[in-house]
This record gives structure tokens, C-alpha cells and sequence, in this order.
């Protein structure tokens, strides 16, 4: 009971944290705070609020499901990737050049994996897939699904919002490049460091 409590408390303390930089880095998306280099959209702003959502949706599975994996790693997560990010827009980072976005989907993909086989834990699938290896490969498809997924959102944010978010020549090649990268690496950690089940 102890360690669910303390569980619980973090996930409040990243909660009043999100909320505190969300609300920042929104005032700048609209203007209300004043910062000239800043490249902070309301398109972006709503995709990283996505980012929380489905960290709180994965604790109301959680409570349905009566799991005992503990998710104060995602929001911690959560809350790192989307308080970066709007940092390095807010300062507009991309302005030296693509290595910081290749970066971006590396660690961002590494992310999504994370919470990845946190939504397969609390759904018990973990459980039901005999072998460790198995168990990786499926987060891996999984992941990598997720990179597609995101890069097609950029294509129709750019199409019907011109949100600019695709880059010049092979932005989105490398973009996908990284997200297999970040899967991989993931998926490689999962292999070798945890423990094969019978």
C-alpha cells in the first residue's frame, strides 16, 4: 500500500508540474507572453496535450484493469518529452540546423516504446506471450507503427494547417530512419536486460 501511495504522489507532482509549463509555453503559442524567436503553434501545443492524455488514459486502464505496474514513469517521461520540446521551439533550436530533430524522433521514439510496454503490461499481454523475445518483437511492431502513424500527422498538418512541420529533401526518409533506430534500441534493451519468462 505504501509504494502504491508513493506512486500515486508523483504522478501528482508531475501533474502540477505539466500543468505549470503547459500553461507557460501556451501563453507564448498565443502570443500572451512575448518571445521572438519562439516557434511554439497551437498545432503543437494540442499534439504534446495529446502526449498527457494518453498518460492519464493509461492510469484510468490501470484502475479498470486493477494492475499493479506502477506509471509514475510514464508521466515523468511524459512530462520531460513535452517540456523539451517546447523548449527547444520556444528557442527554435532548428534553426542550426536538422541534427536537433533527428535527435527529437530518436529519443521520442525510445519514449513511445516505453510507454508502449506499459500499455501491454497493464493489459496483462505481457502475460499471455510465452517468451520474452516475443514479447519485444511486438513492441517493436508496435513502435515502429506509432513513427508511421506520426509522420503521416505531420503530412496532413503541414497539407491543411501549414504547420511547416516536414522539412526540406529527406526530412521525413530520416525522420523514420530514426524512429526504427529508437525502436530498435528499445526492443534490444528489453532482449538483453530483462529476463526471459517460461
Amino acid at each position: 500500500m505504501q509504494k502504491m501511495d508513493t506512486d500515486k504522489g508523483r504522478i501528482t507532482v508531475i501533474r502540477i508540474l505539466f500543468i505549470a509549463f503547459y500553461a507557460f509555453f501556451l501563453l507564448v503559442a498565443v502570443n500572451v507572453i512575448s518571445i521572438p524567436s519562439s516557434k511554439l503553434r497551437l498545432d503543437w501545443m494540442f499534439y504534446i496535450l495529446t502526449w498527457y492524455f494518453i498518460a492519464e488514459f493509461l492510469l484510468i486502464l490501470k484502475r479498470i484493469t486493477s494492475s499493479p505496474v506502477k506509471l509514475s514513469g510514464v508521466f515523468v517521461v511524459t512530462f520531460l518529452l513535452a517540456t523539451i520540446e517546447n523548449f527547444l521551439s520556444l528557442i527554435d533550436i532548428y534553426r542550426f540546423g536538422p541534427i536537433a530533430n533527428r535527435v527529437e524522433h530518436l529519443l521520442g521514439t525510445i519514449v513511445i516504446a516505453y510507454v508502449t510496454t506499459k500499455i501491454y503490461q497493464v493489459l496483462r499481454i505481457d502475460k499471455k506471450i510465452a517468451t520474452n523475445y516475443l514479447f519485444s518483437h511486438l513492441v517493436f511492431m508496435t513502435t515502429v507503427f506509432f513513427g508511421v502513424l506520426n509522420e503521416i500527422i505531420e503530412y496532413f498538418s503541414d497539407s491543411l494547417l501549414g504547420s511547416h512541420h516536414i522539412g526540406s529533401g529527406y526530412d521525413t526518409q530520416l525522420d523514420l530512419l530514426m524512429n526504427l533506430l529508437g525502436a530498435g534500441i528499445f526492443t534490444f534493451y528489453l532482449i538483453t536486460v530483462k529476463k526471459s519468462r517460461h
